[in-house]
């Protein structure tokens, strides 16, 4: 059974909590300075993070009415689905919850036509192929001699790459005749004949508000019904994302997973 979606603003205690953290800091702050390794330059911009950016941010998700939701309650089951990982996902900084997530949420809810807005180098589309034996995949990018109509993010400039590259993790395998690869600026991608026809979609493409709002129009168009959306890097690091976001919730109920920077959202 779904949890009930709350769309309330949020209470009064949890202004008051934001307001401890704040109110408390002088005596937090040099124990989260010490505490990523003992590298103390590290915890200084984490704690900074915690109390300028984090508090913030998770309060314009409550706002939003974007619900927190455990996994293992909202998705049951998914404690007993295998994990499928690929070597790249060791060298990725989502490798310790969320890939492993995604693959187990993959495995359970057992998709048939996924897409995929942003491939990169193919690690996550390798591995919903490999955790969706039966799904056929599609995964978009924008290749390497077009620019980005809608600009980039700041974070992501460097992260454009060659079309060789983009794939490569999947190119070779057994999963490759499953997986059709798409180079094309999302913002000029036609998805008149694709709506309601994928029951699994990733967006991770581009991180600017413009980039995500694009791709999660597609998305939204195109997921059928009983299926979902998920999307990436929803965290105070990515405020193009965060503005995105928290503007779809107020049409479209969406839910962020705890102790990730996943939401998701279930078209009914």
């Amino acid at each position: 059974m779904k949890p009930a979606r709350l769309r309330t603003p949020p209470h009064a205690s949890a202004r008051l909590r934001n307001l401890a953290v704040l109110a408390t800091a002088p005596f937090w702050l040099p124990i989260q300075c010490l505490r990523h390794r003992g590298h103390f330059f590290d915890g200084i911009e984490r704690a900074i993070d915690a109390l300028f950016r984090e508090a913030p941010f998770r309060h314009a998700a409550q706002r939003a009415g974007i619900q927190r939701v455990n996994p293992f309650v909202r998705f049951p089951g998914i404690d007993r689905e295998q994990v499928f990982l690929v070597p790249g996902h060791w060298t990725s900084s989502h490798e310790q919850i969320e890939y492993p997530l995604l693959a187990a949420l993959c495995s359970l809810l057992k998709p048939q036509n996924i897409f995929e807005f942003g491939t990169y180098f193919g690690e996550a589309t390798l591995m919903f192929a490999k955790a969706s034996p039966d799904a056929r995949i599609q995964t978009l990018n924008i290749p390497e001699d077009v620019a980005p109509s809608q600009g980039i993010s700041a974070i992501q400039a460097g992260e454009l790459i060659s079309n060789s590259q983009i794939g490569k993790l999947f190119k070779g395998t057994p999963e490759e005749n499953r997986i059709t690869q798409i180079l094309c600026d999302s913002a000029k991608f036609d998805d008149s004949e694709r709506q309601q026809q994928y029951d699994f979609i990733w967006v991770d493409a581009g991180h600017s508000y413009e980039n995500v709002m694009t791709d999660s129009r597609h998305a939204l168009k195109m997921v059928s019904p009983g299926g979902h959306v998920f999307w990436h890097d929803f965290d105070s690091s990515q405020p193009g994302v965060v503005r995105a976001l928290t503007e779809i919730a107020r049409e479209h109920k969406l839910f962020w997973i705890e102790k990730t920077s996943i939401v998701g959202f279930e078209k009914l």
